[in-house]
């Protein structure tokens, strides 16, 4: 049975203006998907909830440490900026390098939630939540 090291998955983010780059110095991602229900309960239901799948979300997360300048990487400030103009971005969610077979999801998100946490003699991180406007979408290398 194989393994996937989570070192090696990351997210990818796409603003339209750099290609497609990790999100910078990450050090741990998420991706969470989410099917809405609604109530179908009858008075046949024999005393048990009965439900209807409605509405898919989805969110990718990740966090990492704050550098202005990376290069082939998004930083805080490239996330700022599209957060602050409200345009969409392109996401991965993916291994760094993916072989035949692996899978990967894809879609478009914009970016909620941008955090900076600067605690006294520690490393200033960030947080960023991509949540998404339509499909996720899988994929196969």
């Amino acid at each position: 049975m194989g393994k996937i090291n989570g070192t090696n998955l990351l997210v990818y983010v796409n603003t339209g203006s750099g290609g497609i780059e990790p999100c910078s110095y990450s050090q741990d991602c998420k991706l969470s998907i989410d099917m809405g229900t609604a109530n179908a309960t009858t008075k046949d239901s024999g005393g048990w909830d009965e439900i209807i799948a409605t509405n898919g979300k989805w969110t990718m997360d990740t966090s990492g440490l704050v550098d202005f300048h990376p290069s082939g990487a998004h930083n805080v400030a490239d996330l700022f900026t599209s957060m602050t103009a409200k345009s969409t971005v392109n996401v991965y969610f993916q291994l760094s390098d993916p072989v035949t077979g692996d899978k990967g999801w894809t879609g478009t998100a914009y970016i909620t939630k941008l955090e900076q946490d600067a605690k006294d003699k520690d490393v200033v991180s960030y947080s960023v939540t991509f949540e998404g406007t339509g499909a996720l979408t899988m994929a196969t290398s």
